[in-house]
């Protein structure tokens, strides 16, 4: 099979460099032109298939300093607060469904249109990380990190939990609070519709296994 060469000067020299040594090709599925354009339309866009995203944080849980774990070093993000998860959650609500995300996008974001469905958006706590797991049908540049650091400001009290709400409406970037650090960030994989006959009924969602902490005595 002869693949054609693309277009884009970095999507040439990726073809021309082997995978690094940690990855490898696990599935290759041929769809008629015909069928699907791009996989990336067909699997998010026209069949509202889902991508999800995870957050994972370790809050400051009393007045004692705590530090990340070295295990968990650049794998977690860090606050320095102890975080109420119950407004967390309750600040969520509102950013569920089909909504314009425009203040919840980074400057350069590329995206033709800032409206996206979010269908999920769990906050879970495990021992002593705290887990934000998101699913849509797209996402912005930077719109998972975003809205984690709306949520975080929410739960350290710094901002009501109608504050998520408003700045959504405002469609303001800058009434939201800082962007979230990277740290802790996990693409966790693409749903496709079962149309196209893929391992798993299309379901590629693999959540990060991480060592968790557990809280220490204050």
């Amino acid at each position: 099979m002869r693949i054609p060469k693309p277009a884009c000067p970095r999507k040439r020299l990726l073809l021309n460099y082997p995978p690094m040594p940690a990855s490898a090709i696990l599935y290759l599925h041929m769809i008629r032109s015909d069928t699907c354009q791009h996989a990336k339309l067909a699997g998010i866009q026209r069949y509202a298939a889902a991508r999800g995203w995870r957050v994972e944080a370790v809050p400051r849980e009393s007045s004692r300093v705590r530090m990340v774990p070295a295990l968990l070093a650049r794998r977690v993000g860090w606050f320095h607060q102890r975080l109420e998860v119950a407004a967390m959650r309750a600040a969520a609500q509102s950013l569920l469904g089909e909504h314009d995300f425009s203040a919840f996008r980074a400057t350069g974001c590329q995206a033709k249109s800032p409206v996206k469905i979010l269908h999920r958006l769990d906050i879970l706590r495990q021992d002593a990380l705290i887990v934000f797991d998101f699913a849509a049908n797209g996402f912005l540049h930077h719109m998972v990190r975003n809205l984690v650091g709306a949520l975080v400001y929410v739960g350290a009290g710094r901002t009501p939990p109608e504050q998520p709400a408003r700045v959504l409406a405002a469609r303001d970037r800058r009434l939201a609070a800082p962007t979230f650090s990277a740290d802790g960030l996990y693409f966790c994989g693409v749903r496709y519709p079962a149309r196209f006959g893929l391992p798993h009924g299309g379901d590629w969602f693999v959540p990060p296994t991480l060592p968790v902490p557990h809280p220490n005595p204050s």
